[in-house]
């Protein structure tokens, strides 16, 4: 017997730019991402994902009725809340720390190939976290002290801000997703984070990891 192929990942496309939504949109769908809706409005993004589901926002900094920011936490109050990766021309080290803090899973530049943002969309539909290299560097820049953690936690971390699942990062040090999944929650406690995403912003930002 074969196993089931894994459910397509799924996209609330929120961006002001047409040009922008076209093309992201196309590429995601030629990647097999499934578009759930495109939409210029925050206020039309949350509406639209009440009725229309997704596993991922992919949503602009910059937006006609609010910010990135207010729509992440707006998505994370919602009934049917998606998982949040911010997309923008404007972002620095802390428009990206600050994305994270209010609940997004990634942050991703639109100077990114759209290949990359395909591999962002996927990461965080997938359950992982995603920053862009570049921001993910502009972070550990700012780096302050704290204790520093074991290189195996530092792996743990690296991993997840990969966007690799419990079950792919078992295989990859062969454990089993629950052992991995009991060394994260660790591994989060121990920097004093919230969940995962903020553990991966506040090692980036220390510079544990890059």
């Amino acid at each position: 017997m074969t196993s089931a192929a894994p459910a397509a990942v799924s996209c609330l496309l929120v961006d002001d730019h047409p040009a922008v939504l076209d093309a992201v949109s196309r590429v995601l769908a030629g990647a097999g991402i499934r578009i759930v809706c495109t939409t210029s409005s925050g206020a039309d993004g949350l509406a639209m994902l009440e009725r229309r589901p997704a596993d991922v926002a992919l949503i602009d900094l910059r937006l006609p009725d609010m910010d990135g920011f207010e729509l992440v936490q707006a998505i994370a109050r919602s009934p049917v809340p998606a998982r949040s990766l911010l997309y923008t021309g404007y972002a620095g080290w802390r428009e990206a720390g600050k994305a994270l803090a209010v609940g997004a899973s990634g942050v991703i530049t639109k100077g990114s190939p759209l290949s990359e943002v395909v591999r962002a969309v996927l990461a965080v539909g997938r359950g992982g976290t995603y920053v862009d290299p570049l921001l993910g560097g502009q972070l550990a820049l700012q780096g302050i002290h704290w204790a520093k953690l074991s290189e195996r936690d530092e792996l743990f971390l690296e991993y997840v801000a990969q966007g690799l699942t419990d079950e792919r990062i078992g295989e990859e040090l062969h454990l089993s997703s629950e052992t991995v999944r009991a060394n994260v929650r660790r591994v989060v406690q121990a920097v004093g984070a919230r969940n995962r995403t903020h553990a991966v912003a506040v090692a980036l930002r220390t510079g544990q990891i890059r």
